[in-house]
């Protein structure tokens, strides 16, 4: 059985690399992006399981990524991971819901990780 592969994209160094070393450490491969369109190079070269994307990015939101994303017939169905430090407005929060978006708040700790990855992966969004 093959590793599943996440792509964590945050514009903060020490934020990746936490979520990138916790994942790794729960056998999942890992690669990293700063911005949206270092993630989009990345999703357009190689399959990946699962996206998490911070929400306050540099140029694009995560929810403008989400939208990008979900544009994509080949990414249609990936689950992806809103992460975010700030309460969402109802507009975000309803487009979330309608898309099965996963809204992980930060600080986040190892339990809370884990229970969004098995809302993850226990259902092909």
């Amino acid at each position: 059985m093959s590793k599943k592969k996440v792509v964590v994209c945050d514009d903060n160094q020490l934020i990746r690399r936490v979520l990138s070393d916790m994942l790794e450490d729960k056998g999942y491969d890992t690669i990293t992006a700063s911005t949206v369109h270092e993630l989009i190079r990345h999703l357009s070269r190689e399959s990946y399981d699962l996206v998490i994307v911070d929400y306050v990015m540099p140029f694009i939101t995560g929810i403008e990524a989400i939208k990008i994303l979900r544009n994509n017939l080949e990414l249609v169905d990936m689950p992806i991971v809103l992460m975010t430090a700030d309460e969402l407005n109802v507009i975000d929060k309803c487009y979330l819901d309608e898309e099965h978006i996963e809204v992980m708040y930060k600080p986040f700790d190892n339990h809370t990780m884990e229970l969004m990855l098995d809302r993850c992966f226990s259902h092909k969004i």
